[in-house]
């Protein structure tokens, strides 16, 4: 059984969102990199829009270049366990090592004709009763060099319009709830785009569940009380 995140949004907030063409945007963070990749994107689909996190990952790696707003379109899916270091040969995956960390899983680009893999870690995920592995993290490896990635920890709830699952999103565009500065949004926007202000989830502190409330008057999420 894995952690659950309860989404809930009103009747009122989800024809606020309907009206603006926005939908629910989970992203797991890579904070000091440029970019990072959205996990899920999804219309709500009632008042209470459960997400559960399992502790199943993959490697995945595709031939496409890390660049803004482009949707990554992963193959190769490979099992994977944190704390283990594997390597790419052009065609699959195979183990290699132990990582110097159990919070961390490497990967070695070994392929003799690709030198810029593009890889990233899924996990399965449970949303919109429909249980799959989804992007969580992504990067560039270079021939003959290993990148490691963390063990998701925190993880962005947001709305937005025209962001789609597996798309690039450039960290300097995502910016946190700040309740103190928040404005009240009394209108739809016409905007092709719209990002609101993520709500920060630090999964590793949750036992079972957590519950966060969409908030249409500031286009936001926060803890329900």
């Amino acid at each position: 059984m894995g952690v659950k995140l309860n989404i809930n949004i009103d009747a009122k907030g989800r024809r606020f969102l309907l009206d603006n063409d926005e939908n629910i945007i989970l992203v797991f963070p890579c904070k000091e990199d440029e970019f990072s990749i959205t996990c899920l994107s999804f219309s709500p689909f009632g008042d209470s829009n459960e997400v559960e996190f399992f502790d199943d990952f993959f490697l995945n790696a595709t031939a496409q270049d890390i660049s803004r707003f482009e949707i990554i379109d992963f193959n190769n899916q490979q099992p994977i366990n944190y704390g283990n270091v594997y390597k790419f040969d052009g065609i699959s995956y195979s183990y290699d090592r132990q990582a110097f960390s159990k919070h961390v899983c490497g990967l070695s680009n070994e392929s003799a004709n690709t030198k810029n893999l593009t890889s990233g870690i899924t996990q399965k995920i449970n949303a919109v009763n429909q249980e799959e592995s989804r992007t969580i993290s992504i990067g560039s490896v270079p021939q003959n060099q290993t990148i490691y990635f963390d063990l998701p920890q925190l993880v962005w709830v947001f709305v937005a319009k025209g962001i789609s699952s597996n798309m690039i999103l450039p960290n300097d565009m995502l910016t946190p709830v700040k309740m103190e500065y928040m404005r009240k949004i009394n209108k739809p926007s016409n905007s092709s785009l719209i990002i609101g202000n993520y709500l920060e989830i630090d999964l590793i502190d949750l036992k079972e569940a957590t519950s966060v409330l969409f908030d249409s008057t500031i286009n936001a999420f926060r803890f329900s009380s």
